[in-house]
């Protein structure tokens, strides 16, 4: 059962990505976040954030090829049609050894900084907006927050002095998620996959709890969700692309890259 759960999730995974990933081929180390706590997927108010770092950048000729590194959830339930899930995620990314925030949407969305892109679906930033920089050892804070009475979401970058910049929008009122994900992803636009450099940190994923703060996601010890790190598709594990996790002994800080050989973890953390 687990093993047909990983094949339906893995096809999930493609068939709801964006348009920022829907280039002529992807390849993905998802981490699939438990989300069958109540407390952390609705409530009135809503705050989740994860911090990620590019250690290093491919130097890709074609900028329209990429490596990624984002959180996101799903503020709807996906129903088998293209942007039904609306599918929301905040990240940085890395080309041409440059790198920059952006954030996605399959709700409307509003750019508060930076640029639109994607057809009027997303913003990005300029290369090395709030100190966005690979192999700098600066970590990259990523946030979504939603308020009581608030029928909108709040996507944030930090920058290295760890100071919140607001930089989308997201006019969609749920209070509740249907999905969450820490993923590095790589897309590229050839024939055949040119397995661009990856090399990406993540970072204790946290959801606000009312009354004590920000408390670290809910381990993987029980329910449906157990925070299973995975590769997509397979195949490209262990010779291209895996991870490796519980970096200096802390099951909260994680490894996605070129060379790394975990495959699948389960839990996580």
């Amino acid at each position: 059962m687990r093993t047909i759960n990983k094949l339906l999730t893995a096809l999930f995974l493609m068939l709801s990505m964006p348009i920022l990933a829907l280039a002529i081929g992807n390849d993905f180390v998802d981490t699939e976040l438990r989300t069958d706590v109540s407390a952390v997927t609705t409530g009135q108010y809503l705050n989740y954030r994860h911090n990620v770092y590019a250690s290093l950048a491919p130097n890709n000729s074609n900028e329209q090829d990429f490596t990624n590194a984002w959180f996101a959830v799903n503020l709807a339930p996906f129903n088998g049609t293209v942007y039904s899930a609306k599918f929301t995620q905040v990240g940085i990314s890395t080309t041409q050894g440059k790198a920059q925030w952006f954030v996605y949407s399959e709700a409307p969305i509003t750019c508060l900084r930076g640029i639109s892109g994607w057809g009027g679906f997303g913003c990005k930033s300029y290369y090395g907006d709030l100190s966005v920089s690979p192999g700098s050892n600066a970590w990259t804070r990523v946030e979504m927050v939603t308020y009581s009475g608030q029928n909108w979401w709040i996507l944030r970058v930090y920058d290295t002095n760890y100071v919140a910049y607001d930089v989308a929008k997201v006019s969609y009122g749920s209070k509740q998620i249907y999905r969450a994900m820490a993923v590095s992803e790589e897309g590229y636009n050839a024939s055949s996959d040119p397995h661009h450099l990856m090399s990406f940190y993540h970072y204790r994923p946290e959801y606000w709890q009312l009354g004590s703060g920000f408390a670290l996601w809910p381990g993987g010890t029980g329910g449906s969700q157990t925070n299973n790190l995975f590769t997509s598709p397979s195949g490209i594990c262990p010779t291209w692309y895996g991870a490796t996790s519980g970096i200096q002994n802390n099951p909260h800080l994680w490894r996605t890259a070129s060379g790394d050989t975990q495959c699948t973890v389960n839990p996580l953390f």
